[in-house]
């Protein structure tokens, strides 16, 4: 309710201000990230450089992201309790950005890949908010689904390949074959609370984003990052959309997006 997300909200301004309520902190920098943390040494230094993997792979699926010379804060948390008592205590997933201080806050689960794992879904709305203030809602979560599947020890191999996460591939299928889906100038037009309102949304802003790398010979991935370039701009979202993937010869894309979904990535799994 209200008092929930004022006193949530000014938790994080206090923390903002004088840093996470730990014991010990545990600090591990890079180029572009500074971890601080309350595990330990090692597994700050040892998951700062995944970080920089995860960099790696968001500016790989779109070439035009601008990577600011700057450090990002990431706040791994041994106690979940502090982590809830920091702003997450609503969130999901093991972490959340932070969008007020741009800050990727995360609660420790075990490992180092664990946590690679949940900065590659959650570091990836933290890149997106550096690109422009209001980036549409199926950009940052279609992203998150894509993102957080995969390998990053493999991005440098010339045939790079994500595999689908399960939730959103297998709740996608049945809306596209029933066409329950709805067009993509639609979907980019949608605000969070029409976005949020239907699973459906989610599953199909993955499948867009993932069909846009994957499918096509890839020939789509060139609109789709010069989409997220153009909101980068300052372009309000319709523009944005009209000057990249509005100029796709929008039934090609449909048909071609769809058949790739449904008929060739479960073959590609098969196979996989």
């Amino acid at each position: 309710d209200g008092n929930e997300r004022r006193e949530r909200f000014g938790s994080e301004i206090a923390q903002a201000r004088s840093g996470p309520e730990w014991a010990k902190e545990h600090r591990a920098e890079s180029k572009h990230f500074l971890v601080r943390t309350d595990v330990s040494k090692e597994f700050a230094e040892n998951f700062v450089p995944r970080l920089e993997l995860a960099l790696k792979l968001y500016k790989r699926a779109f070439p035009s992201l601008r990577i600011e010379e700057k450090q990002r804060e990431i706040w791994v948390f041994r106690s979940e309790a502090l982590y809830d008592a920091s702003g997450g205590a609503a969130q999901s997933e093991g972490g959340h950005h932070s969008w007020l201080f741009g800050t990727v806050k995360m609660v420790y689960t075990g490992s180092v890949e664990e946590a690679e794992k949940t900065f590659q879904k959650i570091g990836w709305e933290q890149i997106c908010y550096e690109q422009a203030d209001d980036v549409p809602p199926w950009l940052v979560m279609g992203g998150r689904a894509y993102f957080s599947m995969a390998a990053l020890d493999l991005i440098e191999e010339p045939d790079f390949w994500v595999r689908p996460p399960h939730f959103e591939y297998t709740t996608i299928i049945a809306p596209i074959r029933a066409s329950k889906t709805v067009a993509l100038a639609e979907l980019c037009r949608m605000g969070a609370e029409e976005f949020e309102g239907s699973h459906v949304h989610g599953s199909q802003a993955w499948s867009v984003v993932y069909f846009c790398m994957h499918g096509g010979q890839r020939k789509y991935q060139g609109a789709l990052d010069k989409y997220l370039a153009q909101l980068g701009k300052g372009m309000p979202h319709q523009e944005a959309y009209d000057k990249s993937l509005g100029k796709l010869p929008a039934r090609r894309f449909t048909t071609d997006w769809k058949k790739y979904i449904v008929m060739e990535l479960p073959g590609l799994l098969r196979g996989s």
